[in-house]
């Protein structure tokens, strides 16, 4: 599956609170770097409480889901790439980017794994509620 059609799939998951499909197109231990401080997800359980925090955060920002747009997709070199994300929250009258992320990817388009996450640009009220719950 291309980048494209994985990052919307991730984005129905967890907008629909189905966690395990989001953990098995990880690859674990996963790096999650938010703004200077990084938070190792070991297990899936992990992942499962920090995007649990991420949604609580999101909707606490009064949006009801998030709408993922790949702005890039990088060549891979050495079945690595990367992808660049900017995640839009969506509520009944407004929309606008809440975050943006870089995955880093080993694999093919059509079979990878992310390795690790960076949160980038993202709005520093829900920054400081996200390392709180993290």
């Amino acid at each position: 599956m291309c980048p494209e059609s994985q990052i919307a799939q991730l984005a129905q998951h967890l907008n629909d609170r189905q966690y395990r499909p989001i953990t098995d197109a990880l690859a674990m231990p996963i790096p999650i770097y938010i703004g200077n401080a990084t938070v190792i997800a070991r297990t899936p359980r992990d992942v499962w409480a920090f995007l649990q925090a991420l949604q609580a955060m999101i909707q606490t920002s009064g949006f009801r889901r998030v709408k993922p747009k790949v702005v890039s997709v990088e060549i891979p070199r050495r079945d690595r790439f990367r992808t660049w994300v900017d995640w839009s929250g969506e509520g009944a009258t407004r929309k606008r980017v809440l975050f943006r992320t870089v995955c880093y990817n080993s694999g093919t388009f059509s079979a990878h794994k992310t390795e690790m996450v960076r949160f980038e640009e993202m709005d520093w009220p829900l920054l400081t509620r996200m390392m709180r719950a993290a």
